[in-house]
């Protein structure tokens, strides 16, 4: 029976071309995809690691030892600040220890060097080193000594190595306090024998991400204080499971949809192949043999469609890869998932060719011997046709010959018209209008922690700032043309006594403040914004006027409709509490009010209620200690010279802080819209693929339906019909699928964007889907070309001709 099948299927060379391609197309588009995902995937979480380290999170003062918490996570290193060193320019440099299982979560890379193999060697970080090389004069080059000053006493040194920035990329607890509870910039040998009582570790839970900070989270509160590693798990990893959830919603779009293409190009190869199945049922053939040789057929062109696949899936991945998240190539992957689920594919693919090979054999055993060798050549009634257009007639016989097919025809046009539009819409809404003037943005520290106490918020911890020092550094460069600057100022609160509060301010009070907070008989002013400017800023927002007038008092923009005037010649009172190794302090400051504006007349529209100072005063009294942020803009068209100059200074900043963050907007916004334009590139391939095999299944059905009435056909010609006219019949059957497939697919794309919700203009969206109607259109004008091309090779006679 597999002779005779080989046989069956050689005798029809063309349909076994088209059959096979069709399989290999979309198992190569599926396994592509598949292939894809990984690869992105594992290189998503290699580049995380190298940043954010391995580490799911950091247990701090625990009291448990290492193999206590190691029953409860997977991987646990252990680390250990021993010793801190201070620099001339005020800068902190923590030093400590990593174990052997620790270093190898932190994914620590070496610049040049070896680690510590001696007590007295260190290795540094890169950006401290330069801070100590330009404090010292000198380079201190690997294998020299040097004697330096830590708080515990000096000791001679020896440079082991260099290690790329780290510490400041993880993340760090709230209210992070260099030397105490971050990471060491100077890395020694771990001693023999540790004198701590308590201990910190880095342990590694391999979960999904959610199951990842349950357990983490539990973790830390069951050995002590700690935070998890957010950095990689919302950061890093954030991605992640994106990935796999679009790849294998696109899988299955692209399975259904070329399944049903799939299945019409095997019913009406099998349609073809009913009149030399009646014979072999003539000469004696069962059942059982019948559905052999159909079965045969079917599983070698799946079978030739899967070692077609393989190869073609290879420059596709790259192809995805490189065009979406461009981060490499395959590296650790998974392989067996990738062949497990692979197979699954296959399973579902062959489940599907199986079971049209149950359905046909019943057909071909419900049929007789006669009726197999006459072929599936329907009768239909149009009595009931309400019509006496013979246009009418004719398209109807068309349409309903063989209705399920066009049924499922028009609903595969639709879909691939739907995907293609849908994918496009998500892509775009998901990456959001990027429109920001902002180049650079910097944060000291993402979180800080604090309490309110007696209504005013006192915070855990210091607090690590970017120096005013550090900030006239990047404005002094003359291609950056704006800083905004926030102060950290959030534990300094502004009062005022009740007294001289304007009715419509008092208001504006209660509605943010319901409790009515007061510090020493003067009104708290909740949610107070800060700006600390010098004589250039106070220009650009006051005007020309006397900046030294300015100096040693505040001004005052108030919300829009709330009226001061009367605070004007008044003073205004400050108020800081913060914790210090003796209790709680307090700092108070008192400020003559050098004018009330509204934030309307500086071109605002801030609702909160906003102080001004001068810088210079600000950090001499000590109630300015740094800034929190900056927002930085520069020049259009920096050359590569200047750029270097500005991210050198901005990684010099960030790079000491421990939890600061770095980002060039320009950069950030790529990495924000990757997994935007793999959904998109994955929606246009699924697209490419299932249109190709809707526009081979659609004509094959027109051509199968025409060879189905031939009889009809050449009756037609004979009486007068030409083959131009029978070629336009069938055009306006073509015609008809497409408009229905549009009008189902415009309906429900405009349904979806109505309910979503969208950023885009919908005339856009609607251009996107009119050229992907256009595009469908094309092809299947280029298919009914082909078919016209077979009509006119026929006949008359060869269409009323029976085969004996």
């Amino acid at each position: 029976m597999f002779k005779l099948a080989m046989k069956l299927m050689l005798s029809r060379r063309k349909w076994l071309i088209v059959i096979i391609c069709s399989f290999a197309l979309m198992l190569a588009a599926t396994f592509s995809i598949l292939m894809a995902s990984e690869t992105i995937k594992s290189n998503l979480k290699k580049a995380a690691y190298q940043n954010y380290g391995e580490h799911t999170g950091v247990i701090l003062g625990a009291e448990a030892l290492k193999e206590d918490v190691r029953k409860n996570a997977d991987s646990v290193g252990e680390f250990a600040l021993s010793d801190r060193l201070i620099l001339k320019n005020g800068k902190v440099v923590s030093v400590g220890w990593f174990d052997e299982e620790a270093l190898r979560l932190s994914h620590i890379r070496l610049s040049e060097g070896t680690f510590p193999s001696k007590a007295n060697e260190i290795v540094i970080e890169s950006s401290y080193k330069k801070l100590l090389d330009k404090q010292d004069g000198q380079v201190w080059k690997i294998g020299e000594s040097k004697l330096l000053e830590f708080e515990s006493g000096h000791e001679q040194v020896t440079l082991a190595g260099v290690i790329e920035d780290y510490s400041a990329n993880w993340s760090v607890p709230a209210g992070v306090e260099k030397g105490k509870d971050d990471f060491p910039n100077i890395l020694t040998l771990k001693p023999e024998i540790t004198p701590y009582q308590t201990h910190n570790y880095m342990f590694q839970i391999k979960a999904n991400k959610y199951t990842a900070l349950d357990q983490s989270s539990s973790l830390i509160s069951d050995y002590g204080e700690g935070f998890i590693n957010s950095r990689l798990l919302h950061t890093g990893l954030i991605d992640y499971g994106t990935v796999s959830t679009v790849a294998f919603a696109f899988q299955i779009v692209v399975i259904c949809l070329s399944i049903i293409s799939i299945l019409t190009l095997l019913s009406f190869y099998f349609a073809n192949t009913v009149k030399k199945i009646g014979i072999f049922k003539a000469v004696g053939a069962n059942t059982r043999n019948i559905f052999s040789i159909i079965s045969y057929q079917y599983l070698i062109m799946l079978s030739a469609g899967i070692l077609l696949a393989v190869p073609m899936s290879i420059p596709l991945t790259t192809l995805i890869v490189e065009n979406t998240y461009d981060n490499g190539k395959p590296n650790d992957l998974n392989w067996a998932y990738i062949i497990g689920l692979n197979l699954v594919m296959i399973l579902i693919i062959s489940l599907c060719v199986v079971l049209k090979t149950i359905q046909d054999v019943r057909k071909v055993h419900a049929s007789s011997v006669a009726s197999s060798m006459r072929g599936n050549t329907q009768q239909l009634d149009i009595s009931k046709l309400r019509t006496e257009k013979f246009i009418l007639k004719q398209l109807y016989m068309q349409v309903v010959t063989y209705k399920k097919w066009s049924i499922l025809t028009v609903l595969s046009l639709s879909l691939c018209m739907l995907v293609i539009t849908l994918s496009i819409f998500i892509q775009k809404e998901t990456a959001g209008i990027w429109g920001s003037d902002v180049d650079y943005y910097i944060s000291a520290q993402e979180l800080f922690q604090s309490k309110t106490i007696g209504h005013l918020e006192v915070l855990k911890e210091e607090g690590l700032t970017i120096s005013a020092n550090d900030v006239n550094r990047i404005e002094s460069l003359p291609f950056v043309s704006n800083v905004e600057k926030t102060p950290f100022m959030v534990d300094v609160h502004p009062l005022i006594e009740e007294e001289f509060i304007p009715q419509s301010l008092g208001n504006w009070i209660s509605s943010l403040d319901p409790e009515e907070g007061a510090y020493k008989d003067k009104r708290i002013i909740p949610h107070a914004n800060y700006q600390v400017v010098d004589a250039k800023g106070f220009e650009e927002l006051y005007g020309k006027r006397s900046f030294e007038e300015f100096q040693g008092k505040v001004l005052l923009l108030l919300p829009s409709g709330i009226h001061g005037e009367n605070l004007k010649g008044h003073e205004m009172q400050f108020v800081r509490k913060y914790n210090s190794g003796s209790g709680l302090k307090t700092q108070e400051w008192t400020y003559p009010i050098h004018d009330v504006m509204d934030a309307s007349e500086v071109g605002r529209e801030d609702l909160a209620f906003t102080v001004i100072l001068d810088e210079e005063t600000a950090i001499k009294n000590g109630i300015f200690r740094g800034y929190y942020n900056l927002s930085i803009s520069t020049k259009d068209y920096l050359s590569e010279k200047q750029t270097d100059e500005l991210e050198s200074i901005l990684s010099e900043i960030v790079s000491t802080t421990p939890g600061s963050l770095y980002q060039k907007i320009s950069d950030f916004e790529i990495e924000d819209t990757k997994i935007s334009f793999f959904f998109g590139f994955l929606g246009k391939l699924s697209y490419s693929t299932a249109i190709l095999l809707a526009v081979i299944s659609t004509i094959t059905m027109i051509f199968g339906k025409y060879n189905n009435q031939k009889l009809r056909w050449g009756t037609y010609m004979s009486l007068g019909m030409s083959k131009k006219r029978v070629i336009q019949y069938l055009g306006l059957e073509l015609l008809l699928y497409l408009v229905c497939g549009s009008i189902i697919s415009t309906l429900i794309f405009l349904s979806m964007a109505f309910w979503i919700g969208h950023v885009y203009p919908i005339s856009l969206y609607l251009l996107y889907h009119l050229l992907s109607i256009a595009m469908i259109s094309l092809l299947l004008l280029t298919g009914i070309c082909l078919v016209r091309n077979q009509i006119n090779r026929h006949s008359i006679h060869d269409l009323l001709r029976r085969d004996e």
